[in-house]
Protein backbone atom coordinates (compact mmCIF):
# COMPACT_ATOMS: atom_id res chain seq x y z
CA UNK A 1 0.00 0.00 0.00
CA UNK A 2 2.52 2.44 1.14
CA UNK A 3 4.46 2.49 -2.72
CA UNK A 4 1.25 1.92 -4.17
CA UNK A 5 0.54 5.91 -2.68
CA UNK A 6 4.18 6.63 -3.79
CA UNK A 7 3.74 5.58 -6.74
CA UNK A 8 0.34 7.79 -6.84
CA UNK A 9 2.68 10.59 -5.40
CA UNK A 10 5.04 10.38 -8.16
CA UNK A 11 2.90 10.57 -10.75
CA UNK A 12 0.88 14.14 -9.55
CA UNK A 13 4.15 15.06 -9.36
CA UNK A 14 5.14 14.56 -12.79
CA UNK A 15 2.25 15.60 -14.10
CA UNK A 16 1.41 19.08 -12.44
CA UNK A 17 0.93 21.25 -14.99
CA UNK A 18 -0.02 19.11 -17.64
CA UNK A 19 -3.46 19.53 -17.67
CA UNK A 20 -2.60 23.54 -19.09
CA UNK A 21 -1.33 22.37 -22.13
CA UNK A 22 -2.29 20.54 -24.89
CA UNK A 23 -1.66 16.62 -25.55
CA UNK A 24 1.63 16.85 -27.40
CA UNK A 25 3.35 19.17 -25.09
CA UNK A 26 2.84 17.44 -22.20
CA UNK A 27 5.90 15.21 -22.88
CA UNK A 28 7.78 18.33 -22.19
CA UNK A 29 6.07 19.61 -19.13
CA UNK A 30 6.68 15.91 -17.37
CA UNK A 31 10.49 15.88 -18.76
CA UNK A 32 10.82 19.31 -17.07
CA UNK A 33 9.07 17.76 -13.73
CA UNK A 34 11.02 14.65 -13.54
CA UNK A 35 14.28 16.65 -14.22
CA UNK A 36 13.31 19.04 -11.36
CA UNK A 37 12.75 16.36 -8.40
CA UNK A 38 15.81 14.63 -9.73
CA UNK A 39 18.19 17.41 -9.53
CA UNK A 40 16.61 18.58 -5.65
CA UNK A 41 17.94 15.28 -4.92
CA UNK A 42 21.11 14.79 -6.93
CA UNK A 43 21.95 18.39 -5.74
CA UNK A 44 20.91 17.55 -1.51
CA UNK A 45 23.07 14.41 -1.96
CA UNK A 46 26.35 16.52 -3.04
CA UNK A 47 25.24 19.03 -0.86
CA UNK A 48 25.79 16.71 1.80
CA UNK A 49 28.79 15.15 0.59
CA UNK A 50 31.10 18.36 0.23
CA UNK A 51 29.65 19.58 3.75
CA UNK A 52 30.19 16.15 5.53
CA UNK A 53 33.24 14.94 3.61
CA UNK A 54 34.82 17.92 2.69
CA UNK A 55 33.84 20.16 5.25
CA UNK A 56 33.04 22.46 2.69
CA UNK A 57 29.82 24.57 3.95
CA UNK A 58 30.26 27.31 0.54
CA UNK A 59 29.16 24.84 -2.11
CA UNK A 60 27.20 22.68 0.23
CA UNK A 61 24.74 25.70 0.33
CA UNK A 62 25.33 26.60 -3.27
CA UNK A 63 24.06 23.33 -3.89
CA UNK A 64 21.22 23.03 -1.24
CA UNK A 65 19.70 26.36 -3.15
CA UNK A 66 20.16 25.35 -5.95
CA UNK A 67 18.22 22.15 -5.78
CA UNK A 68 15.12 24.05 -3.83
CA UNK A 69 15.50 26.64 -7.03
CA UNK A 70 14.93 23.39 -9.24
CA UNK A 71 12.12 22.32 -7.31
CA UNK A 72 10.06 25.64 -7.19
CA UNK A 73 11.41 26.00 -10.82
CA UNK A 74 10.25 22.91 -12.20
CA UNK A 75 6.91 21.86 -10.05
CA UNK A 76 6.11 25.02 -8.60
CA UNK A 77 5.84 27.64 -11.68
CA UNK A 78 4.00 24.35 -13.26
CA UNK A 79 1.71 24.02 -10.42
CA UNK A 80 0.82 27.85 -11.21
CA UNK A 81 0.35 27.18 -14.84
CA UNK A 82 3.46 28.78 -16.19
CA UNK A 83 4.77 25.97 -18.07
CA UNK A 84 7.04 27.69 -20.40
CA UNK A 85 8.46 30.04 -17.56
CA UNK A 86 8.95 26.59 -15.63
CA UNK A 87 10.98 24.97 -18.26
CA UNK A 88 13.50 28.78 -18.67
CA UNK A 89 13.79 28.45 -15.00
CA UNK A 90 15.18 24.94 -14.82
CA UNK A 91 17.33 25.48 -17.39
CA UNK A 92 18.26 28.88 -16.13
CA UNK A 93 19.08 27.47 -12.74
CA UNK A 94 21.34 24.97 -13.96
CA UNK A 95 23.19 27.28 -15.72
CA UNK A 96 23.93 28.88 -12.70
CA UNK A 97 24.79 26.06 -10.96
CA UNK A 98 27.05 25.35 -13.65
CA UNK A 99 28.52 29.02 -12.81
CA UNK A 100 28.50 28.27 -9.18
CA UNK A 101 31.21 25.06 -9.70
CA UNK A 102 32.47 27.40 -12.23
CA UNK A 103 33.93 30.06 -9.79
CA UNK A 104 34.47 27.05 -7.30
CA UNK A 105 36.92 25.44 -9.12
CA UNK A 106 38.77 28.17 -11.13
CA UNK A 107 40.00 28.71 -14.69
CA UNK A 108 42.61 26.30 -15.11
CA UNK A 109 39.86 23.73 -14.21
CA UNK A 110 39.02 21.44 -17.42
CA UNK A 111 35.58 20.84 -15.84
CA UNK A 112 34.25 24.00 -16.74
CA UNK A 113 33.75 22.99 -20.83
CA UNK A 114 32.16 19.64 -19.99
CA UNK A 115 30.01 21.93 -17.11
CA UNK A 116 29.04 24.73 -19.50
CA UNK A 117 27.77 21.34 -21.71
CA UNK A 118 25.93 20.08 -19.28
CA UNK A 119 23.81 23.35 -18.48
CA UNK A 120 23.05 23.48 -22.43
CA UNK A 121 21.60 19.65 -22.67
CA UNK A 122 18.04 21.16 -21.36
CA UNK A 123 16.88 22.71 -24.80
CA UNK A 124 15.43 19.40 -24.84
CA UNK A 125 12.31 21.02 -22.66
CA UNK A 126 10.99 22.52 -25.30
CA UNK A 127 9.56 21.15 -28.99
CA UNK A 128 11.15 22.29 -32.40
CA UNK A 129 8.47 24.96 -32.96
CA UNK A 130 9.67 26.87 -29.93
CA UNK A 131 12.87 28.18 -31.56
CA UNK A 132 13.11 31.48 -29.23
CA UNK A 133 12.90 28.96 -26.23
CA UNK A 134 15.37 26.62 -27.49
CA UNK A 135 17.85 29.64 -28.45
CA UNK A 136 17.21 31.15 -24.74
CA UNK A 137 18.10 27.44 -23.35
CA UNK A 138 21.43 27.38 -25.25
CA UNK A 139 22.56 31.05 -25.09
CA UNK A 140 22.47 31.29 -21.05
CA UNK A 141 25.57 29.30 -20.28
CA UNK A 142 27.52 30.94 -22.81
CA UNK A 143 26.77 34.52 -21.38
CA UNK A 144 27.51 32.73 -17.91
CA UNK A 145 30.82 31.55 -19.35
CA UNK A 146 31.62 34.52 -20.91
CA UNK A 147 31.12 36.99 -17.64
CA UNK A 148 33.29 34.01 -16.44
CA UNK A 149 36.15 34.52 -18.99
CA UNK A 150 35.86 38.49 -19.04
CA UNK A 151 36.41 39.01 -14.86
CA UNK A 152 38.74 36.27 -14.84
CA UNK A 153 36.43 34.13 -12.76
CA UNK A 154 37.22 36.29 -9.67
CA UNK A 155 33.50 36.60 -8.71
CA UNK A 156 31.98 33.79 -6.13
CA UNK A 157 33.58 31.70 -3.85
CA UNK A 158 37.00 30.65 -3.84
CA UNK A 159 38.53 27.11 -3.84
CA UNK A 160 39.69 26.37 -0.07
CA UNK A 161 43.11 25.02 0.41
CA UNK A 162 42.72 21.07 -0.11
CA UNK A 163 45.52 18.26 -0.65
CA UNK A 164 46.13 17.17 -4.29
CA UNK A 165 44.05 13.83 -3.15
CA UNK A 166 41.04 15.91 -1.90
CA UNK A 167 41.03 17.85 -4.90
CA UNK A 168 41.44 15.64 -7.26
CA UNK A 169 38.09 13.82 -5.78
CA UNK A 170 36.22 17.13 -6.12
CA UNK A 171 37.26 17.47 -9.44
CA UNK A 172 35.97 14.27 -10.19
CA UNK A 173 32.87 14.43 -8.89
CA UNK A 174 32.74 17.90 -10.64
CA UNK A 175 33.28 16.07 -14.11
CA UNK A 176 30.57 13.76 -13.41
CA UNK A 177 27.41 16.08 -12.48
CA UNK A 178 27.04 17.52 -16.06
CA UNK A 179 27.10 13.70 -17.24
CA UNK A 180 24.65 12.72 -14.90
CA UNK A 181 22.73 15.45 -16.14
CA UNK A 182 23.23 14.38 -19.94
CA UNK A 183 22.30 10.74 -19.07
CA UNK A 184 19.31 11.55 -17.01
CA UNK A 185 18.13 14.58 -19.36
CA UNK A 186 18.24 12.13 -22.13
CA UNK A 187 17.02 9.07 -20.77
CA UNK A 188 13.94 10.89 -19.54
CA UNK A 189 13.52 12.92 -22.84
CA UNK A 190 13.57 9.45 -25.07
CA UNK A 191 11.45 7.56 -22.26
CA UNK A 192 8.89 10.54 -22.46
CA UNK A 193 9.02 10.34 -26.55
CA UNK A 194 9.02 6.64 -26.54
CA UNK A 195 5.77 6.33 -24.23
CA UNK A 196 4.19 9.18 -26.36
CA UNK A 197 5.01 7.53 -30.03
CA UNK A 198 3.51 4.08 -28.21
CA UNK A 199 0.35 5.50 -26.87
CA UNK A 200 -0.42 6.94 -30.20
CA UNK A 201 0.59 4.05 -31.66
CA UNK A 202 -1.82 2.16 -29.66
CA UNK A 203 -4.84 4.60 -30.37
CA UNK A 204 -4.06 4.21 -33.91
CA UNK A 205 -4.32 0.14 -34.04
CA UNK A 206 -7.29 0.17 -31.38
CA UNK A 207 -9.58 3.04 -33.24
CA UNK A 208 -8.52 1.25 -36.94
CA UNK A 209 -9.36 -2.11 -35.01
CA UNK A 210 -12.87 -0.95 -33.43
CA UNK A 211 -13.62 0.93 -36.82
CA UNK A 212 -12.74 -1.91 -38.69
CA UNK A 213 -14.82 -4.49 -36.30
CA UNK A 214 -17.81 -1.86 -36.79
CA UNK A 215 -17.97 -1.60 -40.43
CA UNK A 216 -18.09 -5.09 -40.56
CA UNK A 217 -21.07 -6.00 -38.36
CA UNK A 218 -23.07 -3.57 -40.38
CA UNK A 219 -22.39 -5.63 -43.84
CA UNK A 220 -25.25 -8.65 -42.24
CA UNK A 221 -27.94 -5.66 -41.30
CA UNK A 222 -27.52 -3.73 -44.62
CA UNK A 223 -27.54 -6.57 -46.73
CA UNK A 224 -30.57 -7.68 -44.80
CA UNK A 225 -32.53 -4.59 -44.88
CA UNK A 226 -31.33 -4.49 -48.92
CA UNK A 227 -32.78 -7.67 -49.71
CA UNK A 228 -35.96 -7.21 -48.24
CA UNK A 229 -36.65 -4.17 -49.50
CA UNK A 230 -35.54 -5.72 -53.06
CA UNK A 231 -38.00 -8.69 -52.31
CA UNK A 232 -41.06 -6.38 -51.41
CA UNK A 233 -42.13 -4.48 -54.12
CA UNK A 234 -45.75 -4.47 -52.67
CA UNK A 235 -47.63 -3.58 -48.98
CA UNK A 236 -48.83 -7.01 -48.51
CA UNK A 237 -45.27 -8.34 -49.32
CA UNK A 238 -44.00 -7.25 -45.60
CA UNK A 239 -45.02 -10.12 -44.03
CA UNK A 240 -44.32 -10.19 -39.58
CA UNK A 241 -41.66 -11.93 -40.17
CA UNK A 242 -40.16 -9.53 -42.72
CA UNK A 243 -40.85 -6.75 -40.47
CA UNK A 244 -39.74 -8.52 -37.32
CA UNK A 245 -36.60 -9.00 -39.23
CA UNK A 246 -36.35 -5.43 -40.61
CA UNK A 247 -36.71 -4.43 -36.39
CA UNK A 248 -34.02 -6.75 -35.76
CA UNK A 249 -31.38 -5.67 -38.01
CA UNK A 250 -32.21 -1.49 -37.78
CA UNK A 251 -32.14 -1.90 -33.92
CA UNK A 252 -28.51 -3.82 -34.28
CA UNK A 253 -27.56 -1.20 -36.66
CA UNK A 254 -28.80 1.65 -33.80
CA UNK A 255 -26.92 -0.47 -31.50
CA UNK A 256 -23.26 -0.64 -33.82
CA UNK A 257 -23.84 3.07 -34.64
CA UNK A 258 -24.05 4.11 -31.17
CA UNK A 259 -20.28 2.87 -29.84
CA UNK A 260 -18.90 4.02 -33.63
CA UNK A 261 -20.66 7.46 -32.17
CA UNK A 262 -18.27 6.77 -28.36
CA UNK A 263 -15.19 5.73 -30.65
CA UNK A 264 -15.14 9.14 -31.86
CA UNK A 265 -14.89 10.52 -28.45
CA UNK A 266 -10.90 8.93 -28.43
CA UNK A 267 -8.35 11.71 -27.97
CA UNK A 268 -5.38 11.36 -29.54
CA UNK A 269 -3.79 9.72 -26.18
CA UNK A 270 -6.70 7.04 -26.78
CA UNK A 271 -8.82 8.67 -23.63
CA UNK A 272 -12.24 9.53 -23.28
CA UNK A 273 -13.55 13.51 -22.24
CA UNK A 274 -14.75 12.47 -19.47
CA UNK A 275 -16.89 14.93 -17.60
CA UNK A 276 -16.93 13.26 -13.99
CA UNK A 277 -19.57 14.50 -11.60
CA UNK A 278 -21.12 13.00 -8.69
CA UNK A 279 -24.35 11.40 -8.72
CA UNK A 280 -26.00 9.15 -6.54
CA UNK A 281 -25.88 5.16 -7.03
CA UNK A 282 -29.46 4.59 -6.71
CA UNK A 283 -30.29 7.09 -8.90
CA UNK A 284 -27.90 5.67 -11.76
CA UNK A 285 -29.31 1.98 -11.70
CA UNK A 286 -32.63 3.32 -11.62
CA UNK A 287 -32.31 5.40 -15.04
CA UNK A 288 -30.26 2.34 -16.48
CA UNK A 289 -32.83 -0.41 -15.44
CA UNK A 290 -35.19 2.30 -17.37
CA UNK A 291 -33.31 2.12 -20.31
CA UNK A 292 -33.28 -1.43 -20.15
CA UNK A 293 -37.13 -1.94 -20.11
CA UNK A 294 -38.24 -3.04 -22.86
CA UNK A 295 -35.84 -5.77 -23.59
CA UNK A 296 -36.95 -6.83 -20.01
CA UNK A 297 -41.09 -7.28 -20.96
CA UNK A 298 -40.01 -8.28 -24.61
CA UNK A 299 -38.30 -11.49 -22.98
CA UNK A 300 -40.38 -11.74 -19.59
CA UNK A 301 -37.24 -11.44 -17.56
CA UNK A 302 -37.43 -9.05 -14.47
CA UNK A 303 -34.77 -6.98 -12.29
CA UNK A 304 -34.17 -7.57 -8.41
CA UNK A 305 -33.01 -4.52 -7.07
CA UNK A 306 -33.38 -3.58 -3.06
CA UNK A 307 -32.37 -0.10 -2.43
CA UNK A 308 -32.94 -0.54 1.40
CA UNK A 309 -29.70 -3.13 1.37
CA UNK A 310 -27.69 0.22 1.10
CA UNK A 311 -27.09 3.61 1.87
CA UNK A 312 -29.39 5.35 -0.68
CA UNK A 313 -27.46 8.36 -0.43
CA UNK A 314 -24.40 6.63 -1.68
CA UNK A 315 -22.15 8.77 -4.55
CA UNK A 316 -19.95 7.72 -7.37
CA UNK A 317 -17.71 10.24 -9.46
CA UNK A 318 -18.84 9.40 -12.80
CA UNK A 319 -19.66 10.48 -16.15
CA UNK A 320 -23.45 9.83 -16.08
CA UNK A 321 -24.03 9.27 -19.63
CA UNK A 322 -21.35 7.45 -20.19
CA UNK A 323 -21.82 4.95 -17.38
CA UNK A 324 -24.96 4.25 -17.71
CA UNK A 325 -25.72 3.68 -21.51
CA UNK A 326 -22.41 2.44 -22.39
CA UNK A 327 -21.55 0.57 -18.63
CA UNK A 328 -24.51 -0.33 -16.63
CA UNK A 329 -26.75 -0.94 -19.53
CA UNK A 330 -24.39 -2.68 -21.54
CA UNK A 331 -24.05 -5.28 -18.91
CA UNK A 332 -27.77 -5.36 -18.49
CA UNK A 333 -28.00 -5.90 -21.86
CA UNK A 334 -26.03 -9.05 -21.87
CA UNK A 335 -27.87 -10.47 -18.54
CA UNK A 336 -31.17 -9.98 -20.20
CA UNK A 337 -29.47 -11.78 -24.04
CA UNK A 338 -28.47 -14.56 -22.02
CA UNK A 339 -31.94 -15.00 -19.78
CA UNK A 340 -34.53 -17.70 -20.21
CA UNK A 341 -38.05 -15.95 -20.32
CA UNK A 342 -38.82 -15.98 -17.03
CA UNK A 343 -35.40 -15.67 -15.34
CA UNK A 344 -34.38 -12.77 -13.00
CA UNK A 345 -31.27 -10.20 -12.56
CA UNK A 346 -30.16 -9.53 -9.28
CA UNK A 347 -28.89 -5.95 -8.84
CA UNK A 348 -26.63 -5.27 -5.61
CA UNK A 349 -24.24 -2.75 -4.34
CA UNK A 350 -21.73 -3.06 -1.59
CA UNK A 351 -19.96 -0.19 0.26
CA UNK A 352 -16.69 -0.83 1.06
CA UNK A 353 -13.54 0.64 3.09
CA UNK A 354 -12.20 2.15 0.17
CA UNK A 355 -14.21 1.24 -2.77
CA UNK A 356 -18.52 0.68 -3.99
CA UNK A 357 -19.16 -2.78 -5.89
CA UNK A 358 -21.97 -2.77 -7.79
CA UNK A 359 -22.73 -6.36 -9.20
CA UNK A 360 -24.76 -7.68 -11.64
CA UNK A 361 -25.96 -11.68 -11.39
CA UNK A 362 -27.90 -13.54 -14.35
CA UNK A 363 -28.94 -17.27 -14.20
CA UNK A 364 -28.21 -17.47 -17.93
CA UNK A 365 -25.98 -19.29 -19.91
CA UNK A 366 -22.59 -18.20 -18.74
CA UNK A 367 -19.59 -17.84 -19.84
CA UNK A 368 -16.89 -20.80 -20.96
CA UNK A 369 -13.16 -20.30 -19.21
CA UNK A 370 -11.54 -19.72 -22.82
CA UNK A 371 -13.73 -16.90 -23.85
CA UNK A 372 -13.59 -15.45 -20.01
CA UNK A 373 -10.03 -14.36 -20.91
CA UNK A 374 -10.39 -12.68 -24.14
CA UNK A 375 -14.00 -10.48 -23.22
CA UNK A 376 -12.37 -7.23 -23.01
CA UNK A 377 -9.43 -7.34 -26.32
CA UNK A 378 -10.38 -5.40 -28.80
CA UNK A 379 -8.70 -8.13 -31.40
CA UNK A 380 -10.96 -11.51 -30.45
CA UNK A 381 -14.04 -10.89 -29.89
CA UNK A 382 -16.33 -13.09 -28.06
CA UNK A 383 -19.97 -12.31 -29.77
CA UNK A 384 -22.49 -14.73 -28.51
CA UNK A 385 -26.15 -15.18 -30.00
CA UNK A 386 -28.33 -14.93 -27.09
CA UNK A 387 -31.13 -17.44 -26.09
CA UNK A 388 -33.68 -15.52 -28.62
CA UNK A 389 -30.74 -15.59 -30.95
CA UNK A 390 -29.91 -11.62 -30.17
CA UNK A 391 -26.55 -10.93 -31.93
CA UNK A 392 -24.24 -8.15 -30.16
CA UNK A 393 -21.15 -6.62 -32.31
CA UNK A 394 -18.41 -8.48 -29.33
CA UNK A 395 -17.37 -4.64 -29.05
CA UNK A 396 -19.90 -3.37 -26.08
CA UNK A 397 -17.54 -4.95 -23.29
CA UNK A 398 -14.40 -3.97 -24.41
CA UNK A 399 -15.60 -0.49 -24.51
CA UNK A 400 -17.07 -0.44 -21.65
CA UNK A 401 -14.44 -1.67 -19.81
CA UNK A 402 -12.13 1.23 -21.28
CA UNK A 403 -14.35 3.55 -20.35
CA UNK A 404 -14.73 2.49 -16.65
CA UNK A 405 -10.68 2.56 -16.82
CA UNK A 406 -10.69 6.20 -17.24
CA UNK A 407 -13.01 6.40 -14.69
CA UNK A 408 -10.50 5.30 -12.26
CA UNK A 409 -12.71 1.72 -11.75
CA UNK A 410 -12.43 -1.84 -12.37
CA UNK A 411 -14.61 -4.50 -13.84
CA UNK A 412 -14.32 -8.91 -12.62
CA UNK A 413 -16.27 -10.99 -13.98
CA UNK A 414 -17.05 -14.80 -12.83
CA UNK A 415 -19.06 -17.05 -14.69
CA UNK A 416 -20.64 -20.39 -13.82
CA UNK A 417 -21.17 -22.22 -17.31
CA UNK A 418 -24.39 -23.82 -17.83
CA UNK A 419 -22.23 -26.94 -19.29
CA UNK A 420 -20.86 -27.20 -15.60
CA UNK A 421 -23.79 -26.30 -12.99
CA UNK A 422 -26.91 -26.47 -12.38
CA UNK A 423 -29.73 -24.15 -13.32
CA UNK A 424 -29.81 -22.43 -9.74
CA UNK A 425 -25.61 -21.72 -10.07
CA UNK A 426 -25.37 -21.33 -13.58
CA UNK A 427 -25.14 -17.74 -15.03
CA UNK A 428 -22.97 -14.74 -14.92
CA UNK A 429 -21.84 -12.46 -12.09
CA UNK A 430 -20.77 -8.98 -13.07
CA UNK A 431 -18.48 -6.89 -10.17
CA UNK A 432 -18.23 -2.95 -11.48
CA UNK A 433 -15.90 -1.12 -8.60
CA UNK A 434 -15.63 2.62 -8.18
CA UNK A 435 -13.35 3.99 -5.96
CA UNK A 436 -15.27 5.59 -2.55
CA UNK A 437 -15.58 9.58 -2.64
Amino acid sequence: MDILKMNKTLSYLLNLGTEKVDDLDKIYIRHANANGLFFFFLDTLLALIFFLCFNDPHLASGLIIAGVLFLLGSLGLNYLGKTTLSRLSTNSVGSFLVAYCAFYLGPDSFITASLILGAIFPFVYFPTKEKTNIIICLTVPFIIYMVLITTDYNLGPKKADFTDSTLFWIRIIMFLIPYIGIIANSWIAVAEREKKNDELYESKKLIETIFFALTHDLANPIQNISFISRQSSKPEDFTEARIKSLKSSTSYMIRIFNNLKDVVKFSIDGKIKMRPQLHKVLDVIKEATLFTEDLLKNKDVKISFDPNTFNQELKILVDKEIFIFQIISNFLTNSIKFSEPGDQIEITVKERASDIQIGIRDWGYGIEAEKLNKLFTWNERTTTLGTNGEKGSGLGLPLANKFLKDMNGSIEIQSFPKSLYPKTQQGTLVIITLPKI
